[in-house]
């Protein structure tokens, strides 16, 4: 329990840096590759099956839904080249949830790390910075 408190608060104290920083920060100079492979993991789990395993939106279940699946690997150039972190995280944890998603009592992906907010928010952080180095450049 204690590693999983160390690494969930090291990647929280990470995540702060690259939220409150004025200079873009890419997830790989921030975080290391076991972080983004923990993100990777997390996708493959969670996201996978509705955004596909490129993160395009041609998972198995996209072709079910009412609302087209986005293109994960497209989030900075629908933001004028930017990836906005917080935006991203917001969705991720449900403060902002998609609609496609349900709402925040229920994402799509179910509440499978709460009771463990550390865990929960390293889990949802891993996933971000993920995302982050899928972006087309």
């Amino acid at each position: 329990m204690t590693r999983c408190l160390t690494y969930g608060a090291g990647l929280l104290f990470a995540a702060l840096l690259a939220l409150s920083s004025s200079a873009p920060a890419r997830a790989d100079e921030v975080m290391n590759k076991a972080v983004i492979d923990e993100g990777h993991t997390v996708y493959t789990n969670h996201c996978a099956v509705c955004h596909g395993k490129d993160g395009k939106g041609g998972g198995s279940m996209a072709k079910f839904l009412t609302i087209k699946t986005p293109d994960l690997t497209e989030i900075a150039k629908r933001n004028s080249g930017t990836f906005d972190y917080r935006a991203v995280y917001e969705k991720i944890d449900g403060s902002q949830m998609p609609a496609a998603h349900g709402d925040s009592d229920m994402p799509v992906w179910g509440r499978k790390w709460a009771g463990d907010v550390t865990l929960e928010r390293s889990k949802y952080l891993s996933l971000l910075f993920y995302l982050q180095s899928i972006q087309q450049k």
